[in-house]
């Protein structure tokens, strides 16, 4: 019987804290699976965890982290060092979906703006105007200024239709949409038209982009999640003892983007990335790699479809990780070590940023390449930035 051998170190730190200043050198010893207590996970078990659909198990090994000096787009901090993976991991074939995260987070905290199906009757009695005609509507609200310079809001319900590639993916109208203006002395905010809408058991069925990777979420924000999740599966007996959900390092990050390549990305023979395949911003020769190709720029995320992808994945089997959005790493941004060869490498204690990796739909491919880095203050909530989860050790 195979066994797969877990490290689980449990320690306190009570009234200190780690000193900005570790040096680089240093950086490139830390290990941060440490043996002093052995847990045993067995073959039975390592299988029940490989076989949920939508993760990936990644091995360990070692690969090139960085960028060669000659690679096109290539930044100041991506030297490249040689860096060893020590312990298995599983990663999520997608990046996390507003519709995932909604089913586990407070009202308060859900993203995407409901939908309702409205008759051009039921439209007459709320809003001004005529000729009103039935649909599926959201509600939206542009900001006015008035003559003596005070700010209010309008409320309109806004058309809606189904994303032609994702099967219950919401969006708004491109063309030939119908916007109907609310009536503004019976609708004052957003809290008056859902009541009223309650009242009349007008109930919503589906939100905006509810296939799309969650977005405008903090580096705190995606740890919680992942903690929750960490705690709910423990609690269900359906992790084992050692492992949690969490953010991924910097470097399983890479690893898992390469995916074996040495270039550029981590698809195909890892030399050409564009908007042909990744969601990425390839609307000008420019800014795409590898050669002339089709220019393509989507100007917009690109929904998660489990069962029938947009872009091919990685040869892991892994989609995403160039373009769509940006990801949360678990690592502060720091430089790389000056060792030859890190271990597992976590980077500093504590900083100012956290890193982001893959780049997004906004971006150019020379901003996505499997080596680029970017950084965000943990706070921050950008409405490029998301997360996808792994099943992991926990970290120091």
């Amino acid at each position: 019987m195979v066994k797969y051998i877990f490290s689980i170190s449990f320690f306190f730190i009570i009234g200190c804290s780690e000193p900005n200043n570790i040096s680089t050198s240093d950086n490139g010893n830390y290990v941060p699976f440490p043996s002093d207590k052995m847990y045993e996970v067995n073959e039975h078990e390592f299988k029940k965890l490989n076989a949920r659909k939508n993760y990936i198990l990644v091995k360990p090994g070692e690969f090139w982290m960085g960028s060669p000096v000659s690679e096109p787009g290539r930044n100041q901090d991506e030297s490249k060092h040689l860096v060893r993976i020590s312990k298995p991991f599983l990663i999520s074939k997608f990046e996390l979906t507003n519709q995932e995260w909604n089913a586990n987070v407070p009202a308060s905290m859900k993203k995407g703006s409901r939908v309702y199906e409205l008759t051009g009757r039921k439209l007459k009695k709320m809003c001004v105007g005529e000729n009103f005609l039935d649909g599926n509507f959201t509600i939206t609200n542009y900001e006015k200024k008035s003559s003596q310079g005070k700010y209010s809001l309008d409320f309109f319900f806004e058309e809606v239709v189904p994303n032609s590639g994702t099967r219950g993916n919401w969006e708004i109208k491109e063309k030939d949409r119908k916007n109907y203006q609310l009536d503004s002395e019976k609708f004052l905010k957003h809290l008056d038209i859902t009541d009223y809408l309650k009242e009349k058991n007008i109930s919503s069925h589906g939100i905006i982009g509810e296939k799309n990777p969650v977005t405008r979420v903090s580096h705190s924000q995606a740890t919680a999640y992942c903690w929750k999740q960490s705690t709910r599966a423990h609690k269900e007996g359906r992790l084992p003892k050692g492992l949690i959900y969490r953010l991924p390092t910097e470097a399983e990050w890479e690893y898992a983007c390469r995916a074996g390549t040495t270039g550029i990305c981590g698809l195909g023979s890892g030399e050409r990335l564009s908007g042909v395949n990744a969601c990425l911003n390839g609307s000008r020769a420019e800014y795409v790699l590898g050669g002339e190709v089709m220019l393509i720029n989507r100007r917009k995320v690109a929904p998660i479809d489990v069962f029938k992808p947009k872009y091919s994945p990685n040869a892991w089997g892994i989609h995403d990780m160039h373009g769509n959005v940006m990801e949360w790493c678990h690592d502060y941004y720091s430089p790389y070590g000056t060792k030859n060869k890190t271990v597992d490498p976590l980077g500093f204690f504590n900083g100012s940023r956290r890193v982001v990796r893959g780049g997004s739909f906004y971006r150019t491919a020379q901003q996505c390449r499997s080596a680029s880095r970017a950084s965000y203050e943990p706070s921050y909530r950008g409405s490029e930035i998301g997360f996808r989860m792994v099943i992991g050790y926990r970290l120091l």
